[in-house]
């Protein structure tokens, strides 16, 4: 029963995978801006927004990118606009760059901020494309459109030296430490065990092994979900699913696998061991098309890029696949085993039964 619940989940999880793919993109950045970014509206436009390096610091060169869609998030072209930079205190504009004919809606600034303090970036965009020649003059009401027919919207910036190692902290913690309580119930069930008399075998060790990694990658993947989620539907569909089908997985092996049936009849020996074939083939097909997709995706643009650039190698992308790489070979062991083992407890079965 257990294996048919978590075959039909993992059929759910594909369906909607399908579903959402025809999402509209977000933006076309490399990642969702967590500090720094964000969207809005200009008129018949969109606006997105991102700073590169999001945690920029004091006079550290920096990528302003804008990504400009319509209504109806997708992509346009020729567009007008041009860029303020003020200071959020003062309200003294320190920087203008004037009127530009982008021929698509992506496009970035360079801009060093050279102090810590907070900043706004105002876009303006020209809503006919008439190729104003002004120069845009400096504002107390800073989104003011007078004599201007554009649209306006405001961002906010923040140069700070230390919030960049803020984040990185606290993600690492909110990864490490669900892992380390995990992994403590595992150490103390297995010193229980010793308590009682009782050495786990090899087998059972892999199987504690392969709970863990499984739980582990379904963990990472909540942690990416923060920097890829929003960029398209998609992928907070595929990344959400793929973290809950591991956990569920790794929960799934502690009903199936290591609680052992009671009844040793020849009909509950082979129904346990095709429970276990089937979630183990589960676990390591699942596990190897996500390992294939990481290799592909980073080889070539994935099919719904919103930059339509390969993904980046970053370490938690390599942490993720050496988990899953640990969880295929374990997944292979205990399949090996789970045979030998049905293999014997028949033949004893037969031995009785003569």
């Amino acid at each position: 029963m257990n294996s048919k619940i978590f075959a039909i989940f993992s059929i759910i999880t594909l369906v909607s995978i399908g579903i959402f793919s025809n999402y509209p993109v977000f933006g076309h950045f490399e990642h969702l801006p967590h500090n720094n970014g964000g969207g809005k509206d200009l008129g018949r436009y969109y606006a997105n927004q991102a700073l590169e390096p999001e945690y920029a610091k004091p006079g550290e060169p920096t990528h302003i990118e804008f990504s400009i869609q319509d209504d109806d998030r997708n992509d346009v072209n020729d567009v007008l606009t041009a860029v303020e930079i003020y200071d959020a205190i003062t309200y003294q504009r320190i920087e203008v760059f004037p009127w530009t004919l982008h021929s698509i809606g992506d496009f970035e600034i360079y801009y060093t901020f050279e102090k810590m303090g907070n900043y706004f970036v105002v876009i303006s965009l020209d809503d006919e494309n008439s190729s104003p020649e002004h120069i845009i003059p400096p504002r107390r009401i800073i989104t003011s459109t007078l004599d201007c027919d554009c649209q306006r919207a405001l961002f906010n910036i923040s140069i700070t030296p230390d919030i960049g190692t803020v984040w990185n902290v606290v993600m690492l913690i909110a990864i490490i430490l669900p892992l380390a309580v995990f992994g403590l119930g595992l150490a103390i069930h297995y010193l229980n065990l010793k308590k009682q008399g009782r050495q786990p075998d090899r087998p059972e060790m892999v199987k504690y092994f392969v709970m863990f990694l499984a739980i582990a990658g379904g963990i990472i993947h909540l942690g990416v979900f923060a920097d890829h989620g929003s960029l398209r539907i998609d992928y907070s569909v595929f990344l959400l699913a793929a973290a809950a089908t591991q956990v569920a997985f790794g929960t799934f092996y502690v009903l199936m696998t290591v609680i052992q049936p009671i009844k040793t009849s020849r009909q509950s020996i082979l129904s346990h061991h095709n429970k276990t074939v089937l979630l183990n083939l589960i676990g390591f097909v699942g596990t190897a098309v996500l390992l294939g997709l990481y290799i592909y995706v980073v080889i070539f643009p994935p099919p719904l890029s919103p930059d339509g650039q390969p993904e980046e190698i970053e370490f938690d992308g390599i942490f993720a696949k050496s988990v899953e790489i640990a969880t295929m070979i374990g997944i292979i062991y205990l399949m090996q085993y789970e045979k030998k083992k049905k293999n014997r407890l028949l033949a004893d079965n037969n031995m009785q039964t003569k």
